[in-house]
């Protein structure tokens, strides 16, 4: 990422926190919607760290469903790992902040938004 961004250029990215692994990544979801419906099966291994989400999504087709499927994988990384791997890799990091971007206050800051910078 470093030698893809010009002098002066930003990184900005998120990552789930901790605190999202350990709840929302050991649930199982089913959403509705007019378009499609989604089955998220989702596992956390806290020893690896690494969450799977089996995503199952249904699309209406006529008067069939044409099923979709697909595992998505990611490891937690904490903060300060990640600020290690930054300044590793060349970027001064700018901002690290957490939050929560549901609407329901009780879930907690399951996010964090990081800002890293190449020098010019």
């Amino acid at each position: 990422m470093y030698a893809a961004l010009a002098p002066g250029g930003y990184f900005i990215f998120d990552v789930n926190s901790e605190l999202c692994y350990r709840t929302i990544w050991r649930q199982t979801e089913v959403i509705h919607e007019k378009d499609f419906t989604m089955i998220l099966e989702n596992s956390f291994d806290v020893p690896s760290r690494i969450g799977k989400s089996r995503v199952t999504l249904f699309l209406p087709r006529g008067g069939l469903f044409e099923k979709k499927a697909e595992t998505v994988r990611e490891r937690y990384y904490p903060g300060d790992e990640i600020a290690s791997l930054l300044v590793k890799a060349g970027f001064d990091v700018l901002e690290a902040t957490d939050f929560n971007f549901t609407n329901n206050p009780l879930v907690g800051n399951i996010k964090s938004w990081w800002v890293a910078g190449r020098g010019k």
